[in-house]
């Protein structure tokens, strides 16, 4: 749930509260804001597809169940999560593609890391030259790429036999 404060105003080192709704509902029309300005409803042109929903629910049941699963049962899942996140972040709008391709680098980074999950470093490759043949965001781009470097260097570091000053230097 959301809490709706009303307006708030910087002062110095201290913000103060000049307009709370007496209802804990969004004003429209408050002291700052644009005339005729409107919020976001629920069935408005920016709410989910029913798609989406179904993949937003697809991971909000794996959250929660998540909660009590052991960490095989978890990489086990990683598919899963995987493809809900693929499909949230393909069908989109595009102002929005971005965050779920975030998302979907993160989540296969840290299950890189975690080393629960052996073909992530494959995947999260896959994403990346996916995301530069489509010519995204420089910026995602370079996110997948640094997640995928950083993943591979801690995986190095687990290697009993590797030198870590070599892996270090090749960090750097």
């Amino acid at each position: 749930d959301q809490i709706y404060l009303g307006t708030l105003v910087s002062i110095g080192d201290t913000w103060k509260l000049i307009d709370a709704p007496s209802d804990n509902q969004p004003q429209v029309g408050g002291f700052l804001a644009v005339p005729g300005q409107q919020q976001a409803n629920a069935g408005g042109e920016n709410s989910p597809s029913e798609e989406m929903q179904k993949q937003l629910q697809v991971l909000e049941d794996l959250d929660k169940k998540g909660d009590s699963d052991t960490p095989e049962q978890i990489a086990a899942t990683m598919d899963q999560r995987i493809a809900a996140l693929t499909q949230l972040a393909k069908i989109a709008p595009e102002a929005d593609r971005d965050q779920w391709y975030r998302q979907l680098i993160d989540v296969l980074s840290i299950a890189i890391q975690s080393g629960g999950y052996p073909k992530g470093v494959e995947q999260l490759n896959l994403l990346q030259k996916s995301l530069e043949e489509t010519k995204a965001d420089e910026d995602l781009i370079a996110h997948a790429i640094y997640q995928h470097m950083w993943a591979e260097f801690l995986i190095n570091q687990r290697d009993p036999n590797g030198n870590a000053a070599e892996l270090q230097s090749k960090w750097l």
